[in-house]
């Protein structure tokens, strides 16, 4: 628009700006112009809470075993450890939030789940590589 006009003065266009934006569509307001949301409220708010409602909440349960996300800072590596060590359990969830055991307050995504482990079968297979290593130590 300045170049056209060879012009830095933009107090000038200031209209023109403001109602070419408030007259084109946005993602924002469900795809209406804010001029349209602000006429329709009722419309632009059930869109919003459809929008909500459809948000896939978590499969977390009270028990689950779960890592917490480490937070990660701008220059970290990408190969660096994502999620603590340590494994906490899920005493409350309401709504993809969970409280751990250690009375933090997590969001879903910021959980992983820690898959459960037969016990029985593990030491199976730890009595089995014993063995194999046995074998080969005979040949």
């Amino acid at each position: 628009m300045f170049t056209e006009l060879d012009s830095v003065n933009w107090i000038d266009h200031l209209d023109k700006m403001t109602t070419a934006y408030n007259t084109r569509p946005h993602n924002g307001v469900c795809g209406m112009s804010p001029n349209e949301a602000e006429k329709y409220k009722e419309d632009t708010i059930r869109c919003h809470l459809d929008k909500i409602e459809n948000i896939t909440l978590y499969d977390f349960k009270v028990g689950d075993t779960v890592r917490k996300k480490l937070s990660k800072k701008v220059f970290d590596k990408g190969y660096a450890r994502k999620w603590t060590i340590k494994t906490y359990t899920i005493i409350n969830e309401n709504n993809g939030l969970g409280e751990l055991n250690d009375g933090s307050i997590v969001r879903g995504d910021d959980m992983q789940k820690v898959p459960d482990i037969n016990y029985e079968e593990s030491d199976k297979m730890q009595q089995l590589q014993k063995e194999f290593k046995k074998v080969r130590k005979q040949k």
